[in-house]
């Protein structure tokens, strides 16, 4: 980790009074790209530019995801060419990213498969063109005398720009430390920002997730106990270290219109061999909100 990182850490450490602990929230910190909304540049037509909402950029021939609820609605778009980086970063170095979802899973159940999607568009990013927005499915009226179809509703649009940032996380230093520590500690993991972010530790509205998409992702339902209590799960939380958080989207009404449940989060985890490999399509996400 860069000198300058660590000491951007500190002072914000210093300011919510815990340096006594710095040695302990060093060793923890992790790298991330912070996605951080800037303004609207109504003159500036860039092509794939990293953003929330709008319509993405695609390549010709591209079909909308679509599943039994209708087009998945655009959330984001990451242009990797333009992305900072951190030692250790597994991204490609050029090319977009392109994330889906539906409003309704919320990725407990390996049937939610079909309400999210991310893409992976290789290449110069520049050469993509704005897809066409796709029209919902038809609306039935009283006893199905008409049907009415209608433009899918879009995310009002935000640019965003990347920077690099330390991420702690957010379980605290601990048992032991006592409550007081414990408010300086969620001072901080707020103060440090970056709540859309890619990769670093997530910011679990709930529980951790990496165990969860171990065991959804191999055919074990977790809305409830079932899939922690099934014999499978020992050996599948053994290896659920391989997950990477890929994308964090938090709700954001003031820069653009997502909420997501009661003020939650959209998480696009991925493995890390995946990730080497480049098969984005094997994401997993999850929602989760108060």
């Amino acid at each position: 980790m860069g000198s300058e990182l660590l000491d951007e850490l500190k002072m914000t450490v210093e300011c919510c009074g815990l340096l006594d602990q710095w040695s302990t929230i060093e060793a923890a910190a992790r790298p991330a790209i912070a996605l951080e909304p800037i303004a609207l540049d109504m003159n500036n037509n860039a092509r794939a530019q990293s953003r929330l909402g709008g319509l993405p950029d695609v390549p010709a021939g591209f079909v909308w995801p679509v599943d039994e609820h209708g087009p998945l609605k655009f959330v984001a778009q990451i242009n990797l060419q333009n992305l900072p980086r951190f030692d250790g970063c597994l991204l490609p170095d050029q090319g977009l990213l392109s994330f889906f979802y539906n409003e309704q899973v919320w990725g407990f159940d390996p049937k939610d498969r079909d309400g999210f999607k991310v893409y992976y568009f290789d290449g110069d990013a520049a050469a993509l063109s704005p897809a066409a927005a796709p029209v919902s499915k038809g609306k039935s009226g009283i006893f199905g005398m008409f049907t009415k179809k209608e433009e899918l509703q879009l995310y009002k649009m935000c640019p965003l720009s990347g920077r690099v940032l330390l991420t702690l996380p957010v379980d605290g230093l601990g048992p032991g430390y006592g409550d007081a520590l414990y408010d300086n500690y969620c001072s901080l993991t707020e103060n440090i920002g970056g709540h859309h972010r890619m990769f670093g530790y997530a910011e679990p509205v709930q529980n951790e997730m990496e165990y969860e998409c171990e065991l959804v992702t191999n055919g074990l339902y977790c809305g409830d106990a079932s899939g922690y209590n099934d014999p499978r799960a020992a050996a599948l939380k053994a290896t659920s270290h391989h997950w990477r958080l890929l994308l964090q989207i938090d709700s954001d009404t003031d820069h653009s219109d997502m909420m997501w449940g009661d003020v939650g989060r959209l998480y696009f985890w991925i493995k890390e061999q995946d990730l080497k490999e480049r098969r984005f399509e094997n994401c997993w996400m999850i929602m989760q909100c108060c």
